[in-house]
C-alpha cells in the first residue's frame, strides 16, 4: 500500500510538473499564450457573472528587434526576462501576465475598470522605462507601448483585438505611451 501511494504521489507530481511546463513560458517565467486562453475564458465568465469590469492590456517592447540585433539574442532574452519581472511585480495577485509572443505581453486585469487599467498601464510603462538593462557595462532603457481594452460582455473575444489596435495607436503616437 505504501509503495502504491508513493507511486501515485510521484505520478501526480509528474502531471503537475507537465501542466506547469505547458502553461509557463520557459524564458520569462510568465504564463504563455495557451494559459491566456484558459484564464481569459475563466475571468470573462466570472466578470459577466459578478457584473464587474474586466480589462486587458496588450504590451509591446518598443524597438526590440533593433535592440536584439544590436546586442545579440542572449542580451535580448535577458531584457525580456527583466521586462517580464518588472511587469509582474506591479500586478495584483489576481491579475495575470502572459507572454503573448516574441516581445508582446498581455495582462488580464479583473475587477478593474478603465480608470484602474489606465493607471496600472501608466505605472507599468513608467517602471519599465525607469529600470536600466545592463549589457557589457552599458546601461540601456527599454520602453513599452500599451493598449487597453475593456471587456465587452456580449463578445469577450473582441477585447484582444481592441487591445492590439490600441497598442498600435500608442506606437503610432510615438511609442512609450498608453492608449485605449
Amino acid at each position: 500500500l505504501e509503495l502504491l501511494c508513493d507511486r501515485v504521489r510521484k505520478g501526480n507530481r509528474i502531471i503537475l510538473d507537465s501542466e506547469q511546463t505547458a502553461n509557463i513560458d520557459a524564458l520569462t517565467g510568465a504564463y504563455n499564450r495557451r494559459w491566456l486562453e484558459h484564464i481569459f475564458e475563466r475571468e470573462s465568465t466570472r466578470s459577466a457573472f459578478n457584473e464587474k469590469p474586466l480589462c486587458m492590456l496588450m504590451l509591446d517592447v518598443d524597438h526590440f528587434k533593433a535592440y536584439n540585433d544590436q546586442h545579440g539574442h542572449l542580451a535580448g532574452d535577458y531584457a525580456l526576462c527583466l521586462v517580464a519581472h518588472t511587469l509582474s511585480n506591479q500586478l495584483r495577485p489576481k491579475d495575470s501576465l502572459t507572454r503573448y509572443g516574441g516581445e508582446e505581453f498581455v495582462a488580464i486585469v479583473p475587477d478593474g475598470d478603465g480608470q484602474h487599467a489606465r493607471s496600472l498601464a501608466e505605472r507599468l510603462r513608467e517602471r519599465t522605462a525607469s529600470r536600466p538593462v545592463h549589457v557589457l557595462g552599458d546601461r540601456h532603457r527599454l520602453t513599452v507601448s500599451i493598449g487597453i481594452a475593456e471587456l465587452d460582455p456580449v463578445d469577450p473575444r473582441t477585447a484582444l483585438s481592441n487591445a492590439d489596435r490600441a497598442m498600435y495607436r500608442a506606437k503610432a503616437a510615438g511609442r512609450n505611451r498608453v492608449s485605449d
